[in-house]
C-alpha cells in the first residue's frame, strides 16, 4: 500500500473528504427524518428502543465527521502555509502523516457503511 503522498495528491484528497464527510452528514440526517417517521408511525417499545440505539450511533458518526473535519482543516492549513512559504517545486513534497489519516478515513467509512446497512435492514423490518 501506497504511503508515500506528493503534496498535490494530499490536497486534492483533502478536498474530497471535505465534500464526501459533508455527504455522510446529509446522509445521517435523512436516516434520522426516517427514524423520527418511524417511531412516530410505530408506538411500541421495541421499535422505540431499537430506534434509540441508531439514534446514539448517528451522533456518535457525526462527532467522529467533526473530529476529521477538524483534523482535515487543520492539515489545510498547515499545507497553505506551508506552500506559500515553499521555495520548491509543490509536487516533489512528500506528505508524511497524510497515509494516516488516509487510513482513520477509510475505516470510517467502512464502519458508516455497516451500520447503514444495519438501519436499512432494520427499517426494511419495521
Amino acid at each position: 500500500m501506497e504511503t508515500r503522498t506528493s503534496f498535490t495528491e494530499a490536497h486534492l484528497e483533502n478536498q474530497l473528504w471535505a465534500n464526501e464527510l459533508d455527504f455522510y452528514r446529509e446522509e445521517i440526517g435523512i436516516f434520522e427524518k426516517h427514524l423520527e417517521g418511524m417511531v412516530s408511525l410505530r408506538e411500541n417499545k421495541i421499535t422505540a428502543d431499537k430506534a434509540s440505539v441508531f439514534q446514539n450511533q448517528f451522533a456518535r458518526f457525526r462527532d467522529r465527521i467533526n473530529l476529521l473535519e477538524a483534523e482535515l482543516n487543520a492539515a489545510q492549513v498547515k499545507m497553505a502555509q506551508y506552500a506559500k512559504d515553499a521555495q520548491k517545486d509543490l509536487d516533489a513534497v512528500n506528505v508524511g502523516d497524510h497515509y494516516q489519516f488516509r487510513q482513520k478515513v477509510e475505516q470510517f467509512k467502512k464502519e458508516f457503511e455497516t451500520i447503514k446497512q444495519d438501519y436499512k435492514n432494520f427499517e426494511s423490518q419495521e
